[in-house]
């Protein structure tokens, strides 16, 4: 009888519906901690203040400028499809942010149930694929795709390519090319890091580490490359004169990117395995041989060690080479706005870990208690980070302390410190990081902040200077707005005008700037141009008619 319980339980267990359930259920748990957080960061501009997600009529304007609302030739941060989920989540939860989690934490649920029924469709056991899927679900690198709502991009196209992945190890033909091909273009146009994935995808079929994959997989997985290729030239095309990206790896020669290599492997590394000290960026360049080369070496040495002693060879190395190709985007051969940003690790940390499924120790059953409390580990540091970001305050804070060198954390800082009324210590955030830019650039965010806090000292002059730094260093938009704002106090209405316009050919959806070229109309008694401005930011956002009216009854 009790065999017969036990046998019943085991089996009971390994149904898939219980195994999908058990992740899902995981990771609502480790979560749960930041579900009520506020929007936050990027939230503010891609969520809250971008009038393009308020309406479906918006949709087509969504393919031509970037998620900050610039024209797409100007910029590489293009994410068409991410965005139009905030439409889908605004017309269910308003401005709800829990809603909005909710629609990500649903992707990141259905990203993990895929993968978890991809390798158990390639041949590795059902225990395996639910690992795999769960240590998804709930590692800490996944908390920007999830609680972040502006990081969305990134466990929507890890959703769009594990489904893609999945589909393609139960394919029979070629058919589900026909799908396939535009939902991988689309996991691209969500985010760059997509493109690697098609290009793993043929190591594998290739490789064929289980002897699943037929001739029909092979040539699918060609067929997805081939959309990443085509993909990124017209992206390349499409973005072209885009502006320099502003990092300090960014500003770093090319040798000094090469002599950083080690510290990013090292790092994503440590990320994965032992996911501790998390915070948003990581701004780390090496200027010549440091202890991280040494720690590169040592990663180097483990991995050839689990290749040597592997139960498969073939097969690991198709796993390292999987996880060396998903962090290809990001190992900084274009330069990007970090050094290391942990969730570029989401795809790259499954080949780390089907690695050690083909360790010998795998078969034993104390090694599953040790991976059960790794697990653990990871699923308690979740929840934990995850509380970070119910208050902006800790979490910038706890991040600046850990990166000083992050001049968008100290900026980020100091707008919160400002909200809560803190004015002094927010301007000192905003003096530090224009301090902690690299030299030969400027954060325009921060100059204008900057500039923000001369207007309310009363030096107009000062501030006018800033916001003009602002402008000349990376377009941004606010800068705009705040100059015209001070030109129009000052009576020179045709001036702010002209900024306006020079503005808006970059930003044509801003509500602050058609807002104020309005306003700009009104005080030079262009009166009839002044109702047009004021008509065509009624028609995209329609909730600007209260501030309008406001505007008109004071002046009237």
């Amino acid at each position: 009888m009790n065999q017969w319980i036990s046998h019943s339980i085991k089996k009971w267990m390994k149904h898939p519906f219980i195994m999908h359930l058990s992740i899902w259920l995981a990771m609502v748990l480790v979560y749960a901690s930041g579900i009520n957080a506020p929007f936050i960061w990027d939230d503010e501009v891609m969520v809250l203040a971008n009038p393009l997600i308020r309406s479906l009529e918006h949709i087509p304007s969504l393919f031509t400028v970037s998620a900050f609302g610039e024209q797409a030739s100007a910029t590489d941060f293009y994410r068409p499809f991410q965005v139009l989920t905030y439409i889908i989540d605004y017309k269910i939860w308003g401005f709800n942010p829990v809603g909005f989690r909710l629609t990500s934490l649903a992707l990141m649920g259905v990203a993990s149930s895929c993968l978890m029924m991809a390798i158990q469709k390639m041949g590795y056991s059902m225990l395996t694929g639910w690992v795999i899927g769960l240590s998804m679900a709930i590692h800490p690198i996944g908390i920007e795709g999830v609680t972040y709502i502006s990081g969305r991009g990134d466990i929507l196209y890890v959703a769009l390519c594990m489904f893609i992945w999945y589909r393609l190890t139960v394919s029979k033909s070629y058919w589900p090319l026909w799908w396939m091909l535009p939902l991988y273009t689309a996991a691209i146009f969500t985010k760059e890091n997509a493109i690697p994935f098609s290009i793993g995808l043929c190591v594998l079929t290739w490789v064929n580490p289980t002897q699943l994959f037929k001739p029909h997989h092979r040539w699918m997985a060609l067929g997805l490359s081939g959309i990443s290729i085509l993909v990124t030239v017209v992206r390349l095309v499409m973005m072209g004169g885009k502006t320099p990206t502003l990092s300090w790896i960014a500003s770093a020669s090319l040798l000094e990117r090469i002599m950083t290599l080690p510290y990013i492997l090292s790092t994503y590394t440590r990320l994965i395995a032992i996911p501790t000290h998390l915070h948003m960026e990581y701004h780390w360049v090496s200027t010549g041989p440091d202890w991280y080369w040494l720690a590169a070496g040592i990663v180097a040495v483990l991995l050839t060690l689990m290749v040597m002693i592997s139960t498969n060879r073939q097969a690991s190395l198709a796993w390292l080479a999987w996880g060396v190709l998903m962090l290809g985007p990001v190992l900084h051969s274009v330069p990007l706005a970090s050094t290391v940003r942990e969730h570029w690790a989401m795809l790259s940390q499954i080949g780390v870990w089907m690695m050690v499924v083909h360790l010998p120790i795998w078969g034993y059953r104390w090694a599953k208690w040790v991976v059960l409390i790794w697990l653990v580990g990871w699923g308690i540091s979740t929840s934990i980070r995850n509380l970070d970001w119910t208050d902006p305050l800790r979490l910038y804070a706890h991040d600046v302390a850990l990166e000083p060198r992050s001049f968008v954390l100290h900026n980020n800082l100091g707008v919160t410190r400002s909200r809560l009324g803190l004015h002094q210590l927010g301007c000192q955030s905003f003096l530090d990081s224009i301090n902690s830019t690299p030299s030969r650039y400027g954060y325009g965010t921060a100059l204008n902040n900057w500039g923000v806090c001369q207007e309310q000292g009363g030096n107009l002059d000062e501030a006018i200077g800033y916001y003009i730094q602002s402008i000349q260093s990376s377009r941004y938009e606010l800068a705009y707005a705040n100059l015209a704002r001070v030109l129009i106090r000052k009576g020179e209405a045709n001036q702010a005008i002209d900024m306006l316009k020079n503005g808006l050919d970059l930003y044509p959806y801003n509500t602050e700037l058609w807002f104020w070229l309005g306003v700009a109309y009104h005080q030079g008694s262009e009166v009839g141009l002044a109702w047009q401005t004021f008509n065509r930011l009624k028609q995209i956002d329609p909730s600007s008619d209260a501030r309008i009216r406001a505007y008109l009854d004071v002046k009237e």
